[in-house]
């Protein structure tokens, strides 16, 4: 992948710092990052989204099976463990390829009977550029997500 950023030469300050300033306005401005998120993920390097499961229902852990990999639900790929589960969140083109769109991948989440805040959470990973979720009791709490104490009680 090859990819070229023209800064006019009345752009480009002379001290090294304002340089770097300046290619990095560039680069964001040109959506760049989303190309080096890409080259990331190439050289197997991951962003992990740590969720509390206070975030989700207890029922919608139980969904998530007990056998690694083999949930209740086909819709998602997940790793039970005795503190929570690993997730795998689908990129926009993995739901494209496997569904028809993102809506008809969450109504399938749904109608297996993960809760709105699992499906939330989900949301959430893949915004943040997530591949997975490390669900644990004491994970992170996020203050953009639901809590549910209530029914972890």
């Amino acid at each position: 992948m090859k990819f070229t950023a023209e800064i006019p030469d009345d752009f480009v300050p002379k001290d090294p710092v304002g340089v770097v300033y300046a290619l990095r306005d560039a680069l964001e401005f040109a959506e760049i990052p989303t190309v080096i998120e890409e080259l990331i993920e190439r050289a197997g390097i991951h962003q992990i989204l740590d969720c509390s499961t206070v975030h989700v229902r207890p029922a919608d852990m139980d969904l998530l099976g007990e056998v690694p990999g083999q949930g209740r639900s086909t819709e998602v790929l997940a790793y039970p463990n005795e503190y929570g589960a690993f997730v795998y969140v689908p990129s926009p083109p993995e739901i494209a390829e496997d569904f028809k769109n993102k809506e008809e991948y969450l109504a399938n989440l749904r109608s297996d009977g993960f809760s709105e805040s699992f499906v939330k959470v989900l949301e959430f990973a893949a915004s943040k550029n997530c591949i997975w979720i490390k669900f644990d009791g004491d994970g992170h709490i996020w203050e953009e997500l639901d809590k549910r104490e209530e029914d972890w009680r």
